[in-house]
């Protein structure tokens, strides 16, 4: 299934408009926050070529500021539009999702125990954005987090630009991002997970009959101090916008480029198997790190949009 699903996608690609989109056009995507009692979104251009696996790792994880050191289980899926009327996506074991290639790693580990167990997964480093997102209006989906309580976003083209692009630009943004840890009224009681975490917090920071142990937890799960300064609406762009500089110009994120030094070799994590082993960087750039030249080469079609070019703006 994943094969066929591959060469689909390299079959499209030879249509005269998806091939336009792959030769240096960009796209403007609002990533929004499904089911959630306040708006949140992130406005966001990427060249149309960029692969979901880069969009996933060095973009939608610094913009909602998620963990890096731990990732989450995610996967990206298709419209529901796509699916027939009488079901709901993911929700059966033939489903086609996008994600890192399930080798009993975090993802294996998202959909263990879900109805889509079993689903097919393509690597997402093998499908990029304009395979997808052809027109204004076009959409896909994505599940990040915990598999029976992710939290749920749509990812739509707002426009689409034929000029050249080598850059990644978050435009503009509202909504504090919610939190990605468990939270809980007590030490004996399940955490509440996703979306419903966050709602669940807001709800306690809102009431005047929470107690003040409840807020404390609240405070806790959105990293705040104080919760009457807290404005759910509110956006830091600028720290959003330097945290995805940060990790747009160094791609191994979860260890700092200062412990790098003259020689080529290091320790660190693979961008694209995330082995932890002894890691060659770009000859050309600097900024990217692999365990082969196997590796290096899988990674080319996504590393080439942004080596040695100026990738922020």
């Amino acid at each position: 299934m994943q094969k066929a699903v591959k060469q689909t996608v390299l079959n499209n690609r030879a249509d005269a408009a998806i091939s336009s989109l792959l030769k240096g056009s960009s796209t403007l995507l609002r990533v929004s926050v499904l089911e959630c009692t306040v708006s949140i979104s992130r406005d966001i251009r990427v060249p149309s070529s960029m692969s979901l696996g880069m969009l996933q790792r060095r973009v939608l994880s610094p913009i909602f500021d998620w963990d890096l050191e731990m990732p989450a289980g995610y996967v990206f899926y298709l419209s529901p539009s796509c699916y027939p009327s009488h079901r709901r996506p993911l929700s059966c074991n033939d489903d086609i999702v996008f994600g890192r290639p399930r080798r009993g790693d975090f993802i294996g580990r998202m959909l263990s125990g879900s109805p889509a167990s079993r689903a097919q997964v393509v690597d997402d480093d093998d499908v990029c954005i304009a395979d997808f997102l052809q027109s204004p209006g076009h959409t896909l989906y994505y599940h990040h987090g915990h598999s029976k309580s992710p939290i749920c976003f749509k990812i739509e083209a707002v426009e689409l630009s034929s000029s050249p692009c080598s850059v990644v630009q978050l435009v503009c943004g509202q909504g504090a991002a919610p939190p990605e840890e468990p939270v809980t009224v007590g030490p004996s009681t399940p955490g509440t997970l996703g979306i419903s975490a966050y709602n669940l917090v807001l709800k306690w920071l809102r009431s005047p009959f929470a107690s003040a142990s409840l807020k404390d937890e609240a405070k806790r799960a959105l990293k705040i101090e104080d919760a009457a300064e807290f404005d759910p609406a509110y956006f830091d762009v600028g720290a959003a916008r330097k945290r995805l500089q940060h990790s747009l110009l160094h791609s191994t994120k979860r260890i700092p480029v200062s412990s790098v030094s003259n020689n080529p070799f290091r320790l660190g994590i693979c961008e694209v198997c995330l082995r932890d082993v002894k890691v060659l960087k770009c000859e050309r750039c600097q900024n990217a790190f692999y365990c082969s030249k196997e590796c290096q080469e899988r990674d080319w079609k996504n590393h080439k949009v942004l080596c040695a070019k100026p990738i922020y703006r």
